[in-house]
């Protein structure tokens, strides 16, 4: 049996498709497809080190995680993901039209980058639309 020690942490890693979506749904034929586009193969992405030097994915990977159509999977999900330490930016809107909004940004750059999350958040609602 070979060597199989390894020396010092292996960093993790996930898959990141070329759409740039970071959540992939497992079939039961054991094929994978990306939760955005569809797409089916693992050679039209790249490995993404999830540490905040990593320089191999050329963009921010993202996740769109539906939870089946459950409103309360959904809030439950946000209310843990609101906690994190690394948030930049919340919105809420109400069905009523009351947008409550709230970021970190601070600088011109700062505010550029939450415009792009903003129309990134927009184009996933148009995707999930067709």
């Amino acid at each position: 049996m070979g060597d199989v020690t390894q020396i010092g942490p292996r960093p993790d890693v996930i898959f990141v498709c070329n759409c740039g979506c970071s959540t992939w749904r497992l079939l039961q034929d054991g094929a994978i497809e990306c939760a955005a586009c569809d797409n089916r193969s693992t050679t039209t992405g790249s490995w993404y080190t999830v540490q905040p030097e990593a320089k191999e994915f050329g963009g921010e990977p993202f996740v769109d995680i539906q939870g089946n159509g459950s409103v309360e999977f959904a809030r439950s999900r946000l209310q843990r993901m609101a906690t994190d330490p690394d948030l930049s930016l919340i919105l809420l809107a109400r069905g009523k039209g009351t947008i409550h909004m709230w970021s970190s940004a601070e600088t011109k750059k700062q505010v550029k980058w939450t415009l792009r999350r903003f129309k990134e958040a927009a184009d996933l609602l148009k995707k999930r639309m067709r």
